[in-house]
């Protein structure tokens, strides 16, 4: 049983979700993406997140979005460039996820390092374990001739992102960690400050109101699979460009991942474009929604169960397959509007009309496969004037 497979997951511990769950039997719909990605084994779930901090356009929307302005103006992001994983000793590098990126600033080379924390409790020691770190880069850079005496080290800037439930509070700089020590001293103390951002802290607002991918990378796990429709489309636009693709390729396979454990699709499903992706969904989401649905109506019938009147059970589970596919078919039309606009520009009544009078998911979900290759508004016409006729005929 569909639910069974996901309650069991609800119940096992989840790292780093947004919303303890109130019940077992909570609604789908207030359930969010990352909830059910952080169902999967850590190994992978580390894997998916950690894959798109491997993409320059990720590390860029990254700091443009939340790092200092007057940091990411000295930046010439078109350096960008990734170590190998092998910049530091292989023993400790087990212990971490890291990502190690090169760049110019004010055009001599710096680091960014990205520690990504999927611990659902702070990790106090984090300014320390950065600290041996930017020493075993530095080191590892020394010893292999690539730091000369009169450039010196090159300058780092750490950033952990975190996406645990409870709030970050490890102190953010090495010197927090010390105990008071004598004035002759303190001068003496190593010195290392972080930059820490708390993605489960920043508002909504705020990552809706960036056009950005990082930003949305992050809104997206906060919404539910039912209702990201929007968001999906958004996050099209943004990625219709040629140096896109890879990412798009990991933005598509996290959303897979995504609705394969929330027992939408029975495997994992593979697309090269975010359109194929919310196709997919909403090709999948009536059935899924029913069964939701009817579990809150049948939840919500006890007086009807106490009689035994299963005639009121069976009329609770059609309104609600009929109510899941009704808004199927209003969010499919409404994706296939938006596509047509973008393809041939502002649709005619006639054609609004005639999305309309389309009724069969399959047929919506078709449809909207072919509008990408569809060379006119006359053949688009064509093909749903088939689509109408056949039906009508049946």
């Amino acid at each position: 049983m569909l639910f069974t497979k996901i309650f069991k997951k609800q119940a096992a511990s989840i790292r780093g979700s947004i919303h303890d769950l109130k019940q077992p039997n909570s609604p789908l719909a207030e359930i969010p993406i990352l909830m059910y990605l952080a169902s999967m084994s850590p190994i992978k779930y580390d894997a998916l997140y950690k894959k798109f901090f491997t993409h320059p356009a990720m590390i860029e929307a990254l700091m443009r979005d939340f790092v200092p302005t007057s940091l990411v103006e000295e930046i010439d992001f078109s350096t960008l460039r990734r170590l190998p994983q092998e910049h530091i000793g292989r023993d400790y590098r087990k212990k971490l996820n890291d990502i190690v990126w090169q760049l110019d600033l004010r055009g001599n080379p710096c680091y960014i390092i990205i520690m990504l924390e999927f611990q659902r409790k702070n990790d106090r020691w984090m300014a320390l374990r950065l600290l041996t770190y930017i020493a075993l880069l530095w080191d590892n850079m020394l010893r292999e001739g690539r730091i000369q005496a009169e450039t010196g080290l090159p300058p780092v800037f750490p950033i952990v992102i975190y996406n645990g439930k409870k709030s970050w509070n490890a102190p953010l700089d090495i010197k927090s960690l010390l105990p008071p020590c004598p004035p002759i001293l303190s001068e003496f103390q190593a010195s290392l400050r972080y930059f820490l951002i708390d993605e489960l802290r920043v508002p909504d607002e705020q990552l809706k109101s960036r056009d950005n991918l990082a930003s949305l990378f992050f809104f997206l796990q906060r919404c539910n699979l039912l209702e990201s429709g929007d968001e999906l489309r958004r996050l099209e636009r943004i990625l219709n460009h040629p140096g896109f693709r890879e990412l798009t390729r990991t933005f598509a396979e996290w959303i897979c991942h995504a609705a394969y454990e929330a027992g939408i699709t029975e495997t994992v499903e593979r697309f090269d474009n975010i359109r194929e992706v919310n196709a997919m969904l909403l090709e999948n989401a009536p059935n899924w929604k029913y069964e939701y649905i009817a579990i809150g109506r049948e939840e919500g019938r006890e007086e009807g169960r106490e009689l035994g009147r299963e005639e009121g059970r069976e009329v609770g589970r059609e309104e609600g397959r009929e109510e899941a596919l009704e808004t199927t078919r209003i969010d499919l039309r409404e994706m296939l509007h938006s596509m047509i606009h973008e393809k041939f520009g502002p649709t005619t009544t006639k054609i609004y009309e005639k999305l309309s009078g389309i009724y069969d998911i399959k047929d919506l979900c078709g449809l909207a496969k072919k509008v990408p290759s569809i060379a006119s508004p006359d053949k688009l016409n064509e093909i749903m004037d088939e689509i109408i006729s056949r039906k009508k005929s049946l």
